[in-house]
């Protein structure tokens, strides 16, 4: 019995043997193209992880190219004629020499509004609107005309007022409030009134309006200056200022 298991042992341990030698062959290329497959994979990922650092540079270009295209656009758009409020800041005086002086040869006239202080009394300091006379309506002295003077001289014209039985020695400032409108007519984009602005020119007045349109004649331009007529024609290249109150007509070309 011991014999027999003995045999059968052999045997099977024999036939093991010739199936591993039979398949050595197979397990050899089945293992050599897993390696190979392996090494085309490991060639795959190597090549994704570097393409990003190829694309790298491109795209620092891109946002370069999208940094300066930014700035393009901004410089066109300042370059295009801006709104009121913007142009109303931009023109603003940069010195206060400057606007003092032209605040001392502003000439009042309807529809300014002022600032009056009378020192050492309230009730008489506030915002005054010109009428469309000319003149302020005033507390204590009533009604006082104001039209065509600068601001130092309806100081003093207040003063004397003041001065005639209500105070001894009255200290008067005045300032701008808001100034009367201007307005544009004619061959503009956007004619009508607009705010005016200390120190700006005819040319700077177009632009406010939306520039010129095409038939415009450029080299023609008429200005209608308080009770002044017939109106002035004026030259849009020179350097000639815009008053309060001016009606200024961009005339039509003829061909």
């Amino acid at each position: 019995m011991v014999k027999i298991k003995g045999n059968f042992c052999v045997m099977v341990l024999s036939a093991l043997l010739g199936l591993m030698v039979v398949c050595a062959p197979f397990l050899n290329s089945s293992f050599a193209e897993e390696s190979a497959l392996a090494e085309k994979n490991i060639s795959k990922v190597d090549t994704k992880l570097v393409q990003p650092v190829k694309e790298a540079p491109m795209k620092k270009a891109t946002n370069f190219n999208k940094t300066q295209n930014k700035e393009k656009i901004k410089t066109e758009v300042e370059a295009l004629p801006q709104s009121i409020e913007t142009k109303a800041s931009s023109m603003s005086v940069t010195k206060n020499e400057q606007a003092i002086e032209k605040f001392d040869e502003y000439v009042l006239g309807p529809e300014d509004k002022l600032k009056i202080n009378v020192f050492g009394e309230k009730e008489l300091s506030g915002d005054y609107r010109v009428g469309s006379e000319g003149s302020i309506a005033f507390p204590l002295i009533g009604d006082i005309n104001v039209e065509g003077l600068t601001l130092r001289q309806a100081e003093e014209a207040i003063k004397v007022k003041l001065r005639q039985g209500y105070l001894k020695k009255p200290s008067v400032s005045i300032e701008i409030a808001e100034s009367r409108p201007f307005y544009i007519l004619g061959e503009v984009r956007r004619p009508g009134s607009y705010n005016y602005i200390a120190g700006m020119s005819v040319l700077q007045a177009v632009a406010i309006s939306g520039g010129f349109t095409y038939r415009a004649n450029r080299k023609s331009v008429e200005i209608l200056r308080g009770n002044e007529a017939p109106a002035e024609p004026m030259n849009t290249t020179t350097s000639e200022k815009v008053k309060p109150g001016d009606i200024i007509f961009i005339q039509e070309r003829l061909f």
